[in-house]
């Protein structure tokens, strides 16, 4: 008879990043005796716009329902059957997933274990009082917590959570191949590839990720014009996609300082970040930092209410800085640390230590403890 135990992910969409860490899981889980099986949805047009949904063959994708309510979407993922083969249930953390109600009313019944996967308490624009109010209801009505970060289990642990049910997973991306591209470059594929965008040979900053408004887009681009009066060869180059994308593109049309590159990824990625000193994103800060700190590109942000836990990755003044919310003074501290070789050096280390920490080697191992702990207790 098969003794192993099984466990279930649900996630509403499968972001291409996510893709080596379940399988990593996979594997670490399997050498314990433990079956992984993932469940994804298709992703909404707001996860489609930022052209990063993937696919896994050993997984099984299904179609998200959606309705819309006062505003709000809010998904039913159609798995009542298939969850009843699991011995413990992970799923996202939200509101807008209403299956997660399903199954906390259901777990005792269908004798599984359920756990969360994320931030605590949401941070996100536009999430009003009453849907927080309602998030931290939920806290205790699962049987395992898998948080983001230590941030979070801090969190928790304020709202009354015993920390033996806590699992801090460092949530984090794999940066392995993105090095071994950053490492592979030559000095050719890297002048081929400026004489192909017309970028420059002075200072110049990068931005990399989705572009929608908590990224602050039309906020940066004041703060790249700024810059660009005051350093005459500073030019400013932005990967990514979404729904705000167009102000980078307009932006390119009436700036030759300015370079949309659209979504790069591989080796092309890792040339664009190698030519770079810094990298800029005062708006939402993620998991977008650890591609700061694998190419030593330390990030400039500024406070902000809406950053995800990984923001706590970054360090003032050691792998990163925290700038002004001003955008002015914003711009202005940009300046200062692209003209201070020895504090841009300074940060520089300081990405390349932080490089090592964060991995998604280790976000494995933690987590894949906690679902040890979770389904043997």
């Amino acid at each position: 008879m098969d003794q192993r135990k099984r466990v279930l992910i649900i996630q509403k969409s499968l972001p291409h990043y996510r893709i080596p860490f379940f399988e990593g899981l996979r594997t670490q889980l399997k050498d314990q005796n433990i079956e992984l099986q993932l469940a994804y949805g298709k992703g909404s047009q707001f996860d489609q716009a930022k052209k990063d949904q993937s696919d896994l063959a050993w997984a099984i994708p299904y179609d998200n329902s959606v309705f819309h309510f006062l505003g709000k979407e809010f998904y039913w993922q159609p798995l009542k059957q298939l969850v009843k083969s699991f011995d413990l249930i992970i799923v996202e953390q939200a509101n807008r997933l209403l299956f997660n109600y399903w199954l906390m009313g259901n777990r005792v019944l269908n004798n599984y274990q359920l756990a969360y996967w994320g931030h605590g308490l949401s941070k996100n624009r536009g999430v009003g009082k009453f849907s927080k109010f309602f998030k931290q209801q939920l806290l205790q009505q699962v049987d395992w917590w898998f948080a983001y970060t230590e941030g979070v289990k801090n969190f928790l642990l304020q709202e009354g959570l015993s920390s033996e049910k806590i699992t801090v997973v460092d949530n984090a991306i794999d940066t392995k191949q993105f090095i071994t591209d950053l490492q592979g470059l030559d000095s050719d594929y890297l002048e081929a590839l400026q004489k192909q965008y017309g970028i420059g040979k002075g200072l110049k900053a990068i931005y990399c990720g989705g572009i929608y408004a908590e990224k602050k887009p039309k906020m940066l681009l004041e703060a790249v014009i700024k810059i660009r009066s005051s350093i005459s060869d500073f030019e400013m180059m932005v990967i990514g996609a979404g729904d705000e994308a167009y102000i980078w593109k307009e932006a390119a049309e009436k700036h030759d300082f300015i370079h949309y590159l659209g979504a790069a990824f591989g080796k092309k990625k890792a040339a664009f970040f190698k030519m770079a000193d810094v990298f800029l994103n005062p708006g939402l800060v993620g998991l977008a930092v650890l591609d700061s700190f694998a190419a030593e590109c330390p990030m400039i942000t500024q406070p902000y209410e809406f950053h995800s836990p990984e923001f706590s990755y970054l360090k003032h003044g050691i792998n990163g800085w925290v700038g002004s919310a001003q955008t002015e003074d914003y711009s202005n501290e940009v300046i200062q640390v692209l003209q201070d070789a020895s504090l841009l050096n300074q940060l520089k280390a300081g990405c390349r230590a932080a490089s090592t920490q964060f991995t998604i080697e280790n976000m494995i191992e933690n987590f894949a403890l906690g679902i040890s702990l979770a389904i043997n207790r």
